[in-house]
């Protein structure tokens, strides 16, 4: 891999020879969610490189996946809204906030506490992406559309706020 560069804890950054898309991996933004993890390591040990664009991928939420709660203040996926909420996760968002309004893509893996089958959320309207993305993927369902925002339309969670930003 090329271009290592320092990024906010828990998450690192490859850049590619060439100009290209900026894609945000992430996994425990809920930090108890152990399926996100499994899936991106598994995606990061088995990449060899990138040629174009930028890479950035890691942990969303260090300090709640240290202590493997969901938390420590409030819900960092809730957390991205116009008003930056206080205590840890705030912080944490204000961070993480910069990085998710430059990307053209995030994917942020969550998982189920419970067993269940997996699912795609999508809040844009990208769907030839969408679909170009999901069919490399054994994942039937796909939830789209603007029924993803808050009803105020403010974009308080990490996959609206990339969106809210032409991502």
């Amino acid at each position: 891999m090329n271009n290592m560069t320092k990024m906010p804890l828990g998450l690192e950054q490859i850049i590619g020879a060439e100009p290209g898309p900026t894609v945000v991996l992430l996994k425990k933004t809920h930090g108890n969610e152990t399926g996100g993890e499994k899936v991106l390591d598994l995606v990061i040990e088995n990449l060899e490189d990138i040629s174009k664009g930028k890479l950035i991928y890691g942990v969303g939420n260090p300090e709640a996946a240290l202590k493997n709660v969901r938390f420590i203040d409030i819900d960092l996926n809730r957390a991205c809204g116009k008003k930056t909420p206080e205590g840890y996760e705030g912080l944490r968002a204000t961070e993480l906030k910069p990085i998710l309004e430059g990307a053209n893509y995030l994917i942020d893996v969550h998982s189920y506490l419970k067993p269940g089958q997996p699912i795609i959320c999508y809040p844009g309207s990208d769907f030839e992406t969408l679909e170009q993305l999901t069919k490399h993927m054994p994942i039937s369902t796909v939830i789209y559309g603007k029924g993803l925002w808050p009803l105020d339309g403010d974009h308080i969670y990490l996959d609206t706020l990339v969106c809210a930003e032409g991502g």
